[in-house]
């Protein structure tokens, strides 16, 4: 076997002269933590269509009869059902035009043992670098982390009405012992403040305050205040540097880290947003106590779409009946940030991250967001699950897998919608090109693909996952 490499979008490809043998996942890369190995392979085509198959010299299934109407009916997708109940790993493997992305190696500090305290800080190395913390009782001391990254200045503390009582005072204390000159700002909570109104309001009062782009924002709470303060300090002054101080689960393992940001438009969720990455991100993990089971439940569908991405090393934190959630969030969060650090925009392998996000914003969409952020993943996450495991792109072991790991956290798996009712919000999401949306693949814990797929594509998928 002949390979050659070259350097594309900070990723490594391998090239294949010759249709390769099963491609193993030591080739893949990734990064470790607590002596795991994390993979983060990727199979994808220059034209963007990727594929994955077994270890045997033939896709599970055959490719005659129903399994290649299946396949034909998902866009090609390979026929992985009626594997053993033992089935042996699945290999991606370059066919021809195909390429493998694999990033580089990144060692990250290790995941503490139970009962941990501290997690070194990491970079996620970005042409803009910053650290991420994760310590518990770190809000009271963000004033002095802060210093070395920014000289004391006005910094502005934003924050709901429910999470400003509970960790305001002591981050305006800490910021104040530190030499900033804090003031706080107010948002509603929850996608509530995701508008342009909402936008265009904070905007004001930061002119308002006579902020300048040497001063410093800093956000207090969950995702959706991460998404509309950090695209306020992107507009501001054309930017101003903003930190992420994350109270949430689901902040902590995802939306404070990578630099998205966004806020909601009529037509759709997050259609309006940039990237820009913050100072710096602070995760203290005794927030988590104060969060109800709900918002706990939320974070971890998050989690659990971080497992199946990362595999095996890294499913068994997320899937635990009683997971230990220092150990989900330094997992969850050190996986983004080897893959934010490898590919900063919203392509190639940082699309993986979108694996059941395109379905879970349509339904957010389409209920008006009653249905929370963290449910809607779940169920997008169980509607792949359970379309792949009937049209041929996923075995039902690991359909069942899935479903099992966020039934446990009394997370919904289904969404009571008919398929023709979806399909548009699923047509506006923002990966939309032409007349293909792309969509993230779940084959096996730690094998997804992408697959660009048509209107009529994604309407059977939907027949069959909902």
């Amino acid at each position: 076997m002949r390979w050659k490499t070259a350097t594309w979008t900070g990723a490594i490809l391998s090239i294949p002269r010759h249709d390769p043998a099963p491609f193993p996942p030591r080739h893949g890369g990734g990064f470790a933590l607590r002596g795991r190995r994390y993979p983060l392979g990727l199979l994808q085509t220059a034209g963007g269509r990727p594929q994955a198959v077994s270890t045997q010299s033939k896709p599970t299934g055959g490719a005659r009869g129903g399994g290649a109407e299946r396949r034909r009916a998902c866009g090609g997708a390979p026929h992985l059902a009626g594997a053993p109940q033992n089935p042996p790993p699945v290999f991606l493997r370059p066919a021809a035009g195909y390429t493998i992305i694999k990033p580089k190696d990144r060692r990250l500090a290790k995941i503490p043992q139970k009962g941990g305290e501290t997690m070194p800080t990491f970079p996620v190395n970005t042409p803009h670098p910053y650290p991420v913390t994760i310590e518990k009782g770190l809000l009271h001391t963000v004033g002095e982390r802060l210093l070395p990254l920014h000289p004391p200045c006005r910094a502005a503390v934003l924050a709901d009405e429910t999470v400003f009582p509970l960790y305001g005072p002591a981050v305006m204390q800490s910021l104040g012992g530190a030499g900033y000159r804090p003031i706080r700002l107010s948002l509603p909570a929850g996608e509530a403040g995701k508008t342009w109104e909402v936008l265009g309001g904070l905007l004001e009062r930061l002119a308002e305050e006579g902020l300048t782009r040497g001063d410093l924002l800093l956000v207090l709470g969950g995702g959706s205040a991460c998404d509309v303060g950090g695209l306020a300090a992107a507009l501001y002054h054309r930017g101003m540097d903003v930190a992420y101080a994350a109270t949430t689960l689901l902040a902590g393992v995802d939306a404070a880290i990578g630099g998205k940001t966004a806020v909601d438009l009529p037509a759709g969720k997050n259609l309006a947003g940039v990237i820009r990455q913050p100072l710096a991100v602070f995760i203290d993990p005794d927030c988590l106590a104060t969060l109800p089971e709900a918002a706990l439940a939320a974070g971890m569908a998050e989690a659990v779409k971080t497992g199946v991405l990362a595999g095996e090393e890294l499913w068994p934190l997320v899937a635990a009946p009683e997971p230990d959630y220092f150990d989900v969030l330094c997992g969850c969060a050190a996986y983004k940030a080897a893959v934010v650090s490898q590919q900063e925009q919203d392509a190639g392998i940082r699309l993986s991250l979108n694996l059941g996000h395109t379905v879970g914003h349509a339904v957010e969409r389409h209920s008006g967001y009653t249905v929370s952020h963290g449910e809607a993943v779940a169920i997008g996450l169980a509607t792949m699950a359970r379309a792949g495991a009937a049209l041929g792109w996923c075995d039902s072991i690991t359909a069942e897998r899935i479903k099992t790991a966020l039934k446990r956290r009394g997370l919904p798996l289904c969404y009571r919608c008919k398929p023709e009712e979806l399909l548009p919000y699923l047509w506006a999401d923002k990966k939309r090109q032409g007349e293909e949306l792309t969509v993230v693949l779940p084959h096996r814990i730690g094998y997804c693909s992408l697959r660009r797929m048509t209107k009529p594509q994604l309407l059977r998928l939907l027949r069959e996952g909902l």
